[in-house]
């Protein structure tokens, strides 16, 4: 089953992290409960409630679905630290980025923290892997982790400098994404429009989509796509499903 929290507008929320970096010094990262509202921004978080491995068909297939409706293409994000003892790894793949035709661009090197990110061109449709259609799962260079931009992605250039920058850095070391304020502001002032992964209690996979877009989650509904929503304050509480028999274990 495949659950949405609807905020139109985006609210306050105890369930998704808000990120800071308080001062610009090594340790000082800091996740906030997110007391973020802005009314030039929705959010949908999508929670799978199924078996773990089926989440990235579902995902795909509800992007799809999303893209088709509001005539939006997709446009993959990826980001690498060259300064760790991934470095050769993230050297071949930037390399190989370049040569499928992404955009690479480095920033400048800041408190001994170098990031490089691609862009790819943008599609109509994201694939059934939840990755680029040319990465095959299998390579065992593939990224699970992602983003994506629907619309007007922001350039290269924009991605390695604030108020981008320290939102990327971060999920550049550990895969994991969570917008800062200044991230979200930016979202509003450009009109973009964010989609990343996010983990849910009791084992869920989860999507969040994040910018002014506006979609249509009764037409999800008859379309089955989607099988429940929770809107405004309840939005929150599609994070907080118990674990069920699907979805316990790594392996699933």
């Amino acid at each position: 089953m495949l659950v949405c929290g609807e905020e139109e507008p985006i609210r306050a929320s105890e369930y998704i992290d808000l990120y800071e970096k308080v001062v610009p010094a090594e340790g000082d990262d800091t996740l906030y409960v997110n007391d973020y509202e802005d009314p030039r921004l929705n959010r949908y978080s999508f929670v799978w409630l199924g078996q773990k491995s089926e989440s990235s068909k579902v995902f795909s297939g509800l992007l799809n679905v999303i893209l088709s409706q509001t005539g939006l293409q997709a446009t993959w994000i990826e980001a690498y630290r060259t300064d760790t003892l991934d470095r050769i790894r993230s050297m071949y793949l930037i390399k190989k980025r370049a040569r499928e035709g992404w955009h690479v661009q480095a920033g400048e090197h800041l408190a001994k923290e170098e990031l490089t990110v691609a862009v790819s061109p943008p599609s109509d449709s994201v694939s059934e892997s939840l990755r680029p259609s040319y990465e095959q799962p299998t390579s065992g260079l593939q990224n699970d982790s992602f983003l994506l931009f629907l619309g007007k992605p922001p350039t290269p250039t924009e991605l390695v400098s604030e108020p981008l920058r320290v939102s990327i850095l971060r999920f550049s070391a550990g895969g994991r994404m969570v917008p800062g304020r200044f991230f979200l502001d930016w979202l509003a002032r450009t009109r973009s429009t964010i989609v990343y992964k996010a983990d849910a209690d009791g084992g869920h996979r989860g999507l969040i989509i994040v910018g002014p877009v506006l979609l249509s989650t009764r037409q999800l509904f008859s379309q089955g796509i989607i099988q429940e929503t929770k809107e405004g304050e309840m939005a929150g509480k599609v994070w907080a499903y118990p674990p069920t028999l699907d979805n316990r274990g790594p392996n699933k």
